[in-house]
């Protein structure tokens, strides 16, 4: 699943645990994560982020990918991009 979730309370609402229910592998996109405000774990899966660390940044845009924990020998991120825009 893709889900352009634009900074979504993660803390409010519809969790990820109800979203992620069956699903392999989730890309988030405009997560507006930062150091004090994280995607929230998920029981049997895990979740790999990133998002600028700069100042003017703080809070938007980010990505993030989750899935199974058992697909973790299949699945293979990388990180590319000097800018943190790319995973």
């Amino acid at each position: 699943m893709f889900w352009n979730c634009r900074g979504y309370p993660w803390n409010k609402g519809l969790g990820l645990n109800d979203v992620a229910q069956g699903m392999d592998i989730i890309f988030l996109a405009e997560t507006w994560e930062h150091e004090a405000k994280r995607i929230p774990k998920i029981d049997g899966y895990l979740i790999k982020s990133i998002w600028p660390h700069s100042k003017g940044n703080i809070g938007r845009v980010g990505i993030t990918c989750i899935y199974y924990e058992r697909l973790d020998n299949d699945i293979r991120l990388c990180k590319y991009d000097d800018y943190k825009r790319y995973l």
